[in-house]
Formats: structure tokens, sequence, C-alpha cells
């Protein structure tokens, strides 16, 4: 009779030892896939924030200590008249730029700075403009010698005779200041971006 209610007794916990092991598995599998989950979802995020990090790097680096030369507000300050605007910063030791942007009644906008008479302004129809007129402009030190440079950068918009558009450019300049020759020297540039040489002038008259 013991034999019989031992034999009993073991067959009940080996049914509930069955019973168990798979809800055991269960439990087990659930928990290593919602830690796999997690882990993936961990990686995501923090390739999310090294994206996001570096974007902002580019941008603060891009624009750190940039100062914008003119701006659309002056654009509309001054229309299309003969009126200049005036302005004056420190960009280096003992170096102060004193240069005016003007627009004549045609849509053509000159900056004039120290040495250089630059077209950064455009909206004459003569087979090239400048996309929203105005090319973006900042005096920042490229070179790292301590003295701010002129940055160009825009878009212009090329059309025909008939003025049909002949579609779009991204264009670009960059004047380094030089110690040397006290005004910028022409780093490289876009053809559609003029800048001419300033004539200097002497008892009134403008020599080279």
């Amino acid at each position: 009779m013991q034999s019989v209610k031992l034999r009993a007794l073991r067959h009940a916990k080996a049914v509930f030892n069955q019973n168990k092991q798979p809800t055991k598995n269960r439990t087990l599998r659930f928990l290593f896939r919602s830690a796999v989950v997690g882990v993936k979802l961990i990686k995501g995020l923090l390739n999310l924030m090294k994206i996001i990090s570096i974007f902002l790097l580019m941008a603060f680096s891009f624009h750190a200590d940039a100062t914008s030369l003119v701006s659309m507000k002056d654009v509309d300050e001054i229309g299309f008249s003969s009126k200049e605007i005036h302005k004056s910063i420190n960009i280096g030791p003992d170096v102060i730029l004193e240069y005016s942007f003007g627009i004549t009644s045609k849509g053509n906008g000159g900056l004039v700075a120290i040495n250089k008479f630059i077209r950064i302004y455009d909206t004459h129809s003569d087979g090239i403009t400048f996309k929203n007129g105005l090319l973006n402009s900042e005096l920042i030190d490229v070179d790292g010698d301590g003295y701010l440079d002129i940055k160009l950068w825009g878009v212009a918009v090329l059309t025909d005779e008939k003025e049909k558009s002949l579609g779009e450019k991204d264009v670009s300049a960059l004047l380094i200041y030089s110690k040397k020759l006290k005004g910028f020297d022409i780093k490289e540039k876009s053809d559609e971006i003029d800048i001419w040489q300033k004539l200097k002038e002497k008892n009134g008259v403008r020599v080279n």
C-alpha cells in the first residue's frame, strides 16, 4: 500500500514538473526577447544622439564668431535708391573695417570694403541674378590669423537673352584679409560673383 502511494506521489510530482517547465521556458524566452529589444532601442537612441550632436557641432562651428555684413533688413531700409548704409567693425588687432552698401535703381547692389567692390546684390535680369536678391555674407576668421575674412555664398539664377530660365547654380567667394596689403585678397570665387579692385583717390583723381 505504501509503495502504491509512493508511486502515485512520484507520478504527480513528475506531471507537475512537466507542466511547470514550459511556463519557465516561456518566461525565459520573454525576458530574453525583452532584453534584445531593449538593447536595440538603446543603440538606436545613442545613434540618434550622435547624429544630433554632430549636426549641432557643425552648425555651431560654421557660425561661431561670425558676423553678417549685409542683411535683408539693410536691403529693405535703403530700397532701390541712391541711399547707402555705412558700417564699421573691428576685424582684428588695430584694424577697423569701414564698409558701405547701396543698391542702384536697376537692382544691382554693391559692397565696398577697403580695397574691394563686391556685387553682393542683384535682381537686374541681365543673365544672372541672385536668388532672393542678396548673397549671404559673413565676417569670420577662416585661416586663424586673428583677422576676420569675408565669406559669401548663395544661389545664382541663370537666364538667356529672352529671360528664359537656364537653371540655378550654387556660388561662393572667399576674401582673406592681408596684413601686408592692408586689405582683402581673393582666395576663391565663382564666376557669377563680380569683385573689382577699388580705385584709390589722390587729389580727387582715381588711380590704381
